[in-house]
């Protein structure tokens, strides 16, 4: 009896035994094929963080509008070197997203691209507001800057009776930046002319009724004639109330005028010792604020088109970030 039950314990000792090595071969042989699944079949979708995505799209149009606006308004006209400074640290401060995508290289928990993303981001709205600020500054808001630290003839107040003469020399008024001319001041445009390089620099000179030889007060504008003396439509010149002049202040189109008032001097034997070139207007004033208001339009436009673009592009970054997928799982 004790060898029968010895047999049949000892055959039920092997029997769970190799049940038990079965069981464990089972086991690990699932654990590897769970292993190998999860190295390739995709994860989840990542999870967007709602603050990460709202600093992307804030961030680099708040950089950007900092950047245009230091370069579009007076501070510039009074601190030059002020827009280099916040430019210089504008980009700087782009560069913290990108340094802190380096470090999380080192916690396999983060995911730098976002980081990525906001460093380019930050860096193109600081070089776009530059751009786009420098562009505006020189278009618009330079020259109303500059007639206004000019002076104007006659001083203010001034009535309607009021005004300089155009027989007089340039030289009296050389720092103008805006004149009024006194009354039966026209533009006379039978001695009209053009000087062509690319465009069409038209030159007609101011005259009254007091007019001798000498003609310093000039009427100017770009592609607005055809090289015809009575084919001048620059400016106001179809008003009749128009006698008052905004002063040309673009340094780079000044040298064409001169040689079209020269090639004036040679055909009609007149003279223009201290040319002075002005746009005609009814209103030179009005004129002049216009160009104010039409620069901060351009402003509040190009802080719209900025906040849109920037919208934009984060959420197709969210959208191709979510879509690649998570970093394999590891294995248990």
């Amino acid at each position: 009896l004790k060898t029968s039950l010895g047999v049949r314990f000892r055959t039920l000792g092997a029997t769970v035994n190799t049940r038990y090595c079965q069981l464990n071969f089972f086991r690990v042989n699932m654990q590897q094929r769970s292993s190998v699944r999860s190295l390739l079949v995709p994860g989840k979708r990542r999870t967007l963080n709602r603050d990460g995505i709202l600093l992307a799209w804030f961030g680099p149009w708040i950089l950007f509008v900092i950047v245009l606006a230091t370069s579009v308004f007076r501070i510039r006209y009074d601190n030059p070197g002020l827009v280099d400074v916040v430019f210089a640290c504008a980009l700087i401060s782009s560069l913290i997203p990108w340094y802190m995508g380096v470090k999380s290289h080192e916690h396999p928990a983060r995911i730098p691209t976002w980081f990525y993303y906001l460093a380019a981001a930050c860096a193109g709205g600081v070089f776009f507001g530059w751009i786009f600020g420098g562009y505006t500054y020189a278009a618009y808001m330079r020259p109303y800057f500059d007639w206004q630290g000019l002076n104007v003839y006659p001083p203010k107040p001034h009535t309607n009776v009021d005004g300089i003469d155009p027989a007089s020399k340039g030289q009296a008024v050389i720092d103008a930046g805006v004149i009024f001319f006194a009354p039966g001041t026209y533009v006379d445009r039978s001695k009209a002319l053009s000087f062509r390089n690319v465009n069409q620099f038209c030159v007609a000179p101011i005259t009254g009724p007091n007019q001798t030889g000498n003609y310093d007060f000039w009427a100017v504008g770009k592609d607005c004639c055809d090289g015809v003396s009575t084919q001048f439509h620059c400016g106001d010149i179809g008003d009749p109330t128009a006698r008052s002049g905004l002063r040309l202040l673009r340094d780079i189109d000044r040298p064409y005028f001169r040689l079209a008032t020269q090639q004036a001097e040679a055909k009609f034997g007149i003279s223009a010792l201290h040319p002075i070139f002005l746009t005609w207007t009814t209103d030179a004033d009005r004129a002049m604020e216009r160009w104010y208001s039409e620069g901060n339009a351009h402003f509040w436009r190009l802080v719209g088109v900025g906040f849109c673009v920037s919208l934009f592009m984060t959420v197709l970054a969210a959208i191709v970030f979510s879509r690649v997928g998570s970093l394999p799982k590891v294995p248990q």
